[in-house]
């Protein structure tokens, strides 16, 4: 993964409307440059938000099918900070070990998915339609598309700015289980994540399934988050996790002692004398009488 070149810190003053309004604030994000080396062409980047609380592999499908289907050039993971509709559980910090965790494990260093800390550490979480018009603004050299599930077409005008949004940013929309894409939700603009020739693995499982089976047993997500995720989760103790009463492996302090015998060096041309000493066991028996 190169570099990433921090932009100076800028602010937008806003007043949000519809059903969450009534404050005034400044968001300050935090916007990084393209981590694309081409600069001869526009980079399509596709905004994934979210709050990962905690990341699962069914956010990392949508990360790669966002490639795989050639629709984006690079994706941006981006953790949001604290959100007053939906209190998060883990920590911003935890949040985004969590993340950077699952992408540098699951996908290859070339693999263009990067994880951004632009909102997570802000006290409340930057609407989306301030954050798209930032990144806008300071990286005019990309093409952003805001990634959304189907599932949450019906009420995005009921965002903050949502009619804003959604008559003036790029979308890129993915169809989850049980949420047909309905024409009349759908923003102005955008594409529809698919590829003719491919069907799109995108798995109907959230964070908030994840959290309950980790409250009853932490090994009822094994193989639906990554590996690296789980072993955090475990060792800073995050959503109550209970570990199994017994398991079959191994906890990791625990190590078997193994015994090494030096074996002697022995003349070439004497096999049996040569596989006699190679065997741990083997002792000099005393002669017979």
């Amino acid at each position: 993964m190169s570099s990433e070149q921090q932009a100076s810190a800028s602010s937008v003053e806003s007043e949000s409307g519809g059903s969450m309004c009534g404050y005034k604030r400044e968001y300050s994000i935090e916007v990084p440059a393209s981590s694309s080396s081409s600069s001869s062409s526009r980079v399509k980047v596709a905004v994934y938000g979210g709050s990962f609380d905690p990341i699962t592999d069914a956010h990392l499908k949508v990360m790669a099918e966002c490639i795989h289907s050639g629709k984006a050039d690079e994706v941006w993971v981006v953790p949001c900070a604290n959100r007053r509709d939906k209190p998060l559980v883990a920590s911003a910090l935890d949040r985004l070990i969590m993340a950077h965790q699952a992408v540098n494990t699951t996908f290859g260093s070339r693999f263009p998915v990067y994880v951004k800390d632009m909102d997570v550490f802000n006290e409340t979480a930057t609407p989306t339609y301030y954050l798209m018009k930032q990144l806008t603004k300071e990286v005019p050299g990309n093409d952003f598309y805001f990634v959304l599930g189907s599932d949450l077409l019906p009420g995005l005008r009921k965002w903050d700015m949502g009619e804003e949004l959604a008559s003036e940013f790029n979308f890129l929309i993915m169809e989850r289980p049980g949420y047909p894409i309905c024409k009349e939700n759908m923003p102005a603009h955008y594409e529809l994540l698919s590829r003719p020739e491919f069907t799109m693995t995108i798995t109907k499982l959230s964070s908030s399934e994840v959290r309950k089976r980790i409250r009853k047993n932490v090994s009822l997500v094994d193989g639906l988050i990554p590996s690296s995720v789980l072993a955090h989760i475990i060792r800073n103790h995050l959503y109550k996790c209970s570990l199994p009463q017994q398991s079959n492996r191994l906890p990791l302090s625990v190590t078997t002692p193994i015994s090494v015998h030096p074996v002697p060096d022995l003349p070439d041309d004497d096999s049996s004398q040569s596989t006699a000493a190679c065997t741990p066991e083997s002792s000099p028996r005393p002669a017979d009488a």
